[in-house]
């Protein structure tokens, strides 16, 4: 049939079309981006500790990082950090556990709550828009009065709240340094075996051994743990396949952390006792990008952050 033998009707029908059918293509190019972006945007994610019920908790638009979930005591309240921008620009928000909406409670990075929960240490990135200077402070929950206790990065308060761990260089390499809440002093742990450190220290429940990971000269990246004692000593609690993550030490006697599986495929958490020599276990996790697990006081569930 030709153009010539529509009938008036069918002319008609077709520009009265054009508006709609447009309209449904520009509706349906401007979801794409949206969906890509729901696919890969970062969040914090909570999940039972076996790996079942994953939901998200908090996803910020405009934000391209969600990390360092850190969850408080009574087990009421999650902190973590959200970049949007440069590092420099990184925000600490709080958020109830059960879901809401976060809340934004000044500059920082690397929150980790205080043993009464009513305050956070934290990182504060050089270059920040306050020009405060770099390093690890302590603030109220509330955001106010930020106090400057130390040069460093990635703090980790310890469950009695009277320790800070966290990294800093001495002797010309990054090392563990434990500030004191009573002496406000540091002093660092000094040991050649602590060389390659790619993570922050992260307190045993009784205090007296701090996780990390490092990576020594030819070799893979390895599960370390130190006696945080004068004797400093360090024992290696996996060597295979460990992934770039930073390890948790539960609220009982195990290791949380992450295994590499290579290629494309994604980190996978795993727990240890470290006193044991039984292999890691898994926990199934269907994510594409894992990182920062934090295990909630009750042992139940998993709060991580992930790309789904």
């Amino acid at each position: 049939m030709t153009a010539a033998s529509f009938s008036g009707t069918q002319r008609q029908s077709v520009p009265n079309a054009l508006p709609w059918i447009i309209g449904a293509l520009l509706a349906i190019a401007a979801m794409l981006p949206r969906c890509a972006q729901a696919q890969t945007q970062p969040r914090i994610c909570i999940m039972n500790a076996d790996g079942t019920q994953m939901r998200t908790l908090a996803e910020m638009a405009g934000y391209t990082w969600h990390g360092s979930p850190h969850w408080s005591h009574d087990g009421k309240q999650i902190a973590f950090d959200g970049t949007q921008g440069g590092t420099e620009l990184n925000h600490i928000f709080l958020v109830d556990a059960a879901g809401g909406e976060p809340r934004d409670i000044g500059l920082g990075s690397q929150p980790s709550f205080s043993a009464d929960d009513k305050q956070l240490c934290f990182y504060m990135h050089e270059g920040n828009p306050d020009d405060e200077k770099p390093g690890i402070y302590v603030m109220n929950i509330t955001g106010k009065g930020p106090q400057f206790i130390a040069p460093g990065i990635r703090p980790r308060w310890s469950g009695d709240g009277s320790r800070i761990a966290y990294v800093s260089p001495h002797d010309g390499a990054n090392t563990i340094w434990i500030y004191s809440i009573v002496d406000a002093e540091s002093k660092p742990i000094v040991s050649e075996e602590i060389a390659g450190l790619s993570s922050p220290p992260v307190w045993s429940r009784d205090g007296k051994q701090i996780a990390f990971l490092r990576r020594q000269p030819g070799k893979d990246l390895e599960l370390c743990v130190v006696e945080a004692d004068e004797k400093f000593t360090v024992t290696v609690k996996a060597k295979e396949q460990v992934a770039s993550v930073s390890p948790c030490w539960l609220p009982g006697n195990k290791i949380l952390f992450a295994i590499s599986q290579g290629g494309n495929s994604p980190a996978q958490p795993r727990w240890l006792d470290p006193d044991k020599a039984d292999a890691p276990t898994p926990i199934p996790c269907s994510v594409s990008r894992f990182w920062d697990p934090n295990w909630s006081p009750d042992m139940k569930q998993i709060a991580f952050g992930c790309e789904p």
